[in-house]
This record gives structure tokens, C-alpha cells and sequence, in this order.
């Protein structure tokens, strides 16, 4: 292939990868941008709901405590009562208590209630239940004792389930007697199945989300909505795989108390069920337990995806629009600069294509010390033939004389050009003046043997073709016109000597 056509590939196909990287580029950073701003949106949904969640729940413990404080104060009674009763100077009330509290429990949901006196031993219980303080072990830090002698009420959660093999949630109070004297205890236990759980499902993303609360233990205070039996367990491990927490670390919760952030994972991870997830976590300090919010990354990310494949869709489409575009480009490209360098009439090439192989060609015989040879042809008598047979049998001879050249010259190195008129001219690379001999006894017989009937004025009995040769060698350092100007003169001495022979010019 012609280097002329190379550059012509190569700059279709240069173009085309230009146009196409740029694209490509700005597609990529289009999706990056994408996914950049859907994190960021997703984390910023993620702190929303976590810490609407928070609000959410402390709220709710809040109207709980009220609810428990209104209830004692509207009973001032109680006090009193379990002195006599630790006394047991009378036992009168205790059915009416009793029937008061299964009403609390009725009306609010509540598991169960234990009332105790000052020693922590149980006055009354629903259902009769035995007080096993192991599992009330928050009740008795010392914190909590202190807040309930000044007449507090505490919402409080152990790590030790309840007989359900629930998380052991309770609101406590200490009953105050009129004299400001604490006389005991009275427990209200919540069902963490209920309400505390049901709260923490009041801010999620539709049917992909859910939030839980855990203690400093990994262990779900709350009930999650994938769970299909009463498991609470949540595997501590997470804590840090996932959270970045080190719950061995006895003062992580401080650490956290004192930032009070919201941490956001919106990378994705997978949840104990393996599924992958996003998800946020913060530690309330009121209520001293984690509250975290999950989404399916899936969902999470469904828009995003489904704007991804349709930008990842467009790109592949223009990509391969880009292609066809570029293909037509180059062929067209190559079809006209094939006609801008073919002679119209002959098919075969120009004078301006000889001229621009002719430079090319010397450069490279100069760079490697290779001869080369040049031809100039005439057709013989030409012009009383045109005279004679008119310009439609002219162009008809010339078209056979010019395919007699090409054909005779099947080398890929060598150049047939018509160079104006009835003039043609041949180069050979890598041909000394020796092997042009040869090559021109060809050229001679090929045109004599397409027997075209001469006119009146010719002196042969067929069309013919004289030719002239010069021979470039490397130290000569010739010009392409001086060359051509050398094979011209040694073609009119062969004209002059009648035609249909060669001469090499010295």
C-alpha cells in the first residue's frame, strides 16, 4: 500500500481515537461524578434517618418516662403502702395495688412490673415472678442507685434476657415517701418486640431499609425486620468489621459520647445475613445503647445503576457510531485521494502523483545507497493519429498503450504515470542501467504487440513508443526535474532517429 495511503489510515484513525478517548473520558468522569454524588446523597439520607431514628426513640423513652413518673405521682399512696408492707403492719392495699399495675401493663404493653422495697427483695410482681437480680444488673451500678434515690426514673436495658429469651428493656423509679424518704423500687419491664422496635421503623427508605438498637454488647435490644424468629443475637464482630468499633476496648463509648457523630459506611458491606449493605450508626448517650439504620445496596443504588447502564449503553452506541463514521471517513478519504492521483482518462497514475512518489522515492534511494531509473515515453506519431482517427480513437489508444505499460511492470516498486499528452513515465527502484536494457525491450514489445493500426504518417507498421533513460545513482545527487530533464533529452534523440527504441542518457 502506497504511503500515502498509510497517512490517510492513520490520520482517520488518529482522529477517530482522539474523538473517542475524549468522549470515553468524559463518560468515565461523568459515571465517577455519578456515583461520587450518589454516595454523597446516599450518606446524607443514611445521617438523616439515623439520626431521626435517635430522635425518634429518645422521644418516645422520654413519653414512657413521663408516663411511669405521672403514674406514681398520681399514686402518692405507694410509698407509704410498701413501708406498711415492709412493715407488715398491713397487707389491705395489696390487691388494689396489684389490680392498678396489671392495668398499667394492659394499657401500655408492658411485659411485667416488680415492686420491691429498699433491700431489692419483691413486695409484688405480676404473675408472681421470681426477681432474679443478675438480670437487673444495670439497676444496681452505682450511677443508676444515685439517680433513683433522688427520685429519677431511669430507662435501663441488661445484657441478661428475659424469660422469652428477649433483650431485657424496664423503666425504674424510686418511690419517694412524703418525708422525701426512699421506701423501694418498682420495675416496669418493656417488650422490646413492640413499640421501642416499632419506632425505630418510623424513618426508613421504604420496604430496602431497616434500623436496630444495640448495647455495648453487640446484642439487639430491638426486633429487625428480616428476623423470622426471637434470635437477638448480633454478632459483636460486626461492631468493628463494620462500624470500626472496638467494644474490648472498655472506653469506646466514651470516645463516642464526646464526638457524638454519625458514622456512614455508603461503600457497602455485607450484613450477618451476608447481604450487601450500607449503613449508619450513633450511640445515644441518654439512652446508652447504638441505634443503627441498614439499606440494601442494591436499592440503594438502583437509580444510580439503571443511569450508569443507560450512560454505559450511549457510550458503547457512539463508540461504534464513532467507528462507522471514521471507516466511511476513510474510505471516502481514500477514494479521492485515489481519483486526485489517477489520470481520469488512462486509470492509471498522474503527473502529480508520479511527482510526490518520484520525491519519496529519492529520499529513500539516497538514505539506503539504492539506484534508480527513470523513463520518459512518447507515443510515436501521435498526433497525425489523433488527426487522422479523431480524439475518441486518440483517448482509446492511449488507454491501451498505458494498461501495456502497467502490465508489463507487475513490481510493487516501480511507477507508470501518464505525464501529459501522450507522454508516460516510468520509474524503477532498485535498477541500474544494466537491467533497464531488458525492461525497456519489454516495454517496446508490449505496446508493438497491441497492433494498433498507425496513421498515414507513421513509419511503422503499428503504434510504437520511443524511450528515454537516466540513471540515478546516489553520489550524483540529482534533483527529480534534473532527472527528468536527463531522460527527456535522451528521448528526442531517439525520436530524432525515427522512435520505437531506447537510449540511457550518460
Amino acid at each position: 500500500m502506497p504511503l500515502l495511503e498509510h497517512r490517510t489510515i492513520r490520520n482517520a484513525w488518529l482522529t477517530t481515537i482522539a474523538v473517542a478517548l475524549v468522549f470515553n473520558l468524559g463518560m468515565v468522569a461523568s459515571m465517577f461524578y455519578l456515583k461520587q454524588e450518589s454516595e454523597q446523597r446516599l450518606a446524607a439520607i443514611l445521617h438523616s434517618l439515623v439520626t431521626t431514628n435517635r430522635e425518634a426513640l429518645e422521644m418516645w423513652v422520654d413519653d414512657e418516662l413521663a408516663t411511669a413518673r405521672a403514674y406514681v405521682d398520681n399514686r402518692p399512696f405507694l410509698p407509704s403502702m410498701l413501708q406498711q408492707w415492709q412493715q407488715q403492719t398491713s397487707q389491705s392495699g395489696d390487691n388494689l395495688i396489684k389490680h392498678s399495675l396489671d392495668g398499667m401493663l394492659r394499657n401500655h404493653h408492658y411485659l411485667g412490673y416488680f415492686l420491691l422495697d429498699r433491700n431489692f427483695s419483691p413486695v409484688l410482681s405480676h404473675q408472681q415472678r421470681q426477681f432474679d437480680r443478675s438480670r437487673f444488673s444495670s439497676l444496681f451500678e452505682q450511677a443508676n442507685l444515685t439517680q433513683l434515690i433522688q427520685g429519677k426514673v431511669l430507662f435501663l436495658h441488661s445484657l441478661t434476657l428475659n424469660d422469652n429469651g428477649r433483650p431485657l428493656l424496664y423503666l425504674a423509679l424510686g418511690l419517694i415517701d412524703a418525708q422525701q424518704q426512699l421506701q423501694g423500687y418498682l420495675l416496669f419491664m418493656l417488650d422490646p418486640t413492640l413499640q421501642f422496635s416499632q419506632v425505630l421503623r418510623l424513618a426508613l427508605l421504604g420496604d430496602a431499609g431497616e434500623s436496630f438498637a444495640f448495647n455495648q454488647h453487640g446484642v439487639l435490644l430491638s426486633q429487625r425486620r428480616k428476623q423470622h424468629s426471637d434470635n437477638y443475637t448480633w454478632q459483636s464482630s460486626s461492631l468493628n468489621d463494620i462500624y470500626g468499633i472496638d467494644n474490648a476496648d472498655p472506653n469506646w463509648r466514651c470516645r463516642m459520647l464526646i464526638d457524638q457523630q454519625v458514622r456512614i459506611n455508603a461503600s457497602g458491606y455485607p450484613d450477618q445475613h451476608g447481604t450487601r449493605v450500607i449503613g449508619g450508626w450513633t450511640w445515644s448517650s441518654k439512652l446508652d445503647l447504638g441505634i443503627a439504620t441498614e439499606i440494601n445496596f442494591n436499592k440503594a443504588y438502583a437509580a444510580a445503576t439503571h443511569t450508569q447502564h443507560i450512560l454505559l449503553g450511549y457510550l458503547a452506541f457512539t463508540n461504534l457510531l464513532l467507528l462507522i463514521i471514521a471507516f466511511g471517513h476513510w474510505r471516502a478519504q481514500r477514494q479521492i485521494r485515489r481519483q486526485a492521483q489517477l489520470d481520469p482518462l488512462t486509470g492509471i497514475a498522474n503527473r502529480r502523483a508520479f511527482d510526490e512518489w518520484m520525491r519519496r522515492a529519492l529520499v529513500n534511494q539516497r538514505r539506503h545507497q539504492q539506484p534508480l531509473t527513470l523513463m520518459m515515453i512518447d507515443v510515436d506519431k501521435f498526433k497525425p493519429y489523433n488527426d487522422q482517427f479523431g480524439h475518441a480513437q486518440g483517448d482509446w489508444a492511449l488507454q491501451q498503450v498505458a494498461q501495456a505499460l502497467a502490465q508489463a511492470l507487475p513490481r510493487a516498486t516501480d511507477m507508470v504515470a501518464r505525464y501529459g499528452g501522450e507522454e508516460f513515465v516510468v520509474a524503477l527502484q532498485y535498477t541500474d542501467g544494466k537491467q533497464v536494457q531488458a525492461l525497456a525491450a519489454r516495454l517496446l514489445a508490449a505496446v508493438e504487440q497491441l497492433q494498433i493500426h498507425p496513421s498515414s504518417a507513421a513509419s511503422h507498421p503499428v503504434v510504437t513508443i520511443s524511450i528515454g533513460g537516466a540513471e540515478y545513482r546516489p553520489q550524483m545527487q540529482l534533483t527529480a526535474v534534473q532527472l527528468v530533464h536527463l531522460a527527456d533529452q535522451a528521448l528526442y534523440r531517439v525520436k530524432a532517429d525515427g522512435g520505437n527504441g531506447f537510449l540511457l542518457a550518460n
